[in-house]
């Protein structure tokens, strides 16, 4: 009986359909077309801090019954639900700048049969910063929200301004209502 009978006879871990297939294709390096740029993909804590240092651990002595390395960062990233069909999942980083209008080729070990299950696989780059993509709407509302604030805040202290000027200050029921 080889190894892969035995996995089949025990129970899976990881289990699932989405451990079982799991993208493992691997980008291997970037070259401009004009021979001056090679670039690696950096794939150092592409997975969530959590994930990495909590989550996704070996069980000892559980190690010969695992179908895949779970402490691999692209499977803790692959493992990361989402809520759409179509979705992206970081695979990592290019640390240099890209040259712009030249064109790069990617060698790319293909292992993942996207077509199997009825799927097909794209390459999107993008400019990623702490909290994500270059979306700029959650700022300008937190701003708008903070101006927006600011004059409510600034209204009321006018018409507070104003109704303490019309308040007679030596009258008899003003100094009754500042008793204890």
């Amino acid at each position: 009986m080889d190894k892969f009978e035995q996995k089949k006879s025990k129970l899976a871990f990881p289990c699932g359909y989405i451990a079982k297939y799991r993208f493992n294709d691997k980008f291997i390096r970037m070259e401009s077309d004009d021979g001056k740029d090679s670039n690696t993909f950096n794939d150092k804590n592409v997975a969530w801090f959590h994930d990495r240092n909590f989550k996704y651990k070996t069980i000892p002595g559980k190690v010969d019954d695992y179908w895949t390395n779970v402490e691999d960062q692209h499977f803790m990233v692959w493992n990361t639900m989402t809520s759409l069909s179509d979705f992206r999942k970081l695979y990592g980083q290019v640390d240099t700048v890209l040259r712009a209008g030249v064109p790069y080729t990617i060698y790319i070990e293909d292992k993942f049969d996207a077509p199997k299950i009825g799927n097909q696989k794209f390459i999107y780059f993008t400019e990623l910063g702490t909290f994500g993509g270059k979306n700029y709407f959650l700022p300008y509302f937190f701003l708008l929200m903070a101006a927006v604030t600011f004059l409510i805040l600034l209204t009321f202290y006018v018409f507070y301004c104003i109704k303490l000027r019309n308040v007679n200050r030596n009258t008899e029921a003003y100094l009754a209502t500042l008793s204890y």
